[in-house]
């Protein structure tokens, strides 16, 4: 829900872009938080592109474009765990 309400508001979000087009990046990146415990987001890279690719559906976004959106979701769940689960620093 949080994404829904708040995507048009990043400043990676593409003029009149739909949040259709950006929710299966955000979904990458706070289940991938969850899949990938203990890393960071850097280590898993090629990981999180490789699922983006594989549950992107009719999304056109290519990973330059959607990496960020995932960041931003990755980043989102990182900050609601206590400490830095990942040791990133952030």
């Amino acid at each position: 829900t949080y994404w829904k309400n708040n995507f048009s508001k990043q400043k990676y979000v593409e003029q009149n872009a739909g949040y259709a087009s950006y929710q299966p990046a955000y979904r990458t990146g706070y289940e991938g938080r969850g899949r990938y415990p203990g890393r960071t987001f850097e280590e898993v890279e090629t990981d999180l592109q490789r699922d983006y690719e594989h549950s992107k559906g009719s999304s056109t976004l290519t990973w330059d474009k959607a990496k960020r959106a995932t960041r931003s979701a990755w980043d989102r769940v990182e900050r609601a765990m206590p400490g830095d689960a990942d040791g990133d620093g952030r």
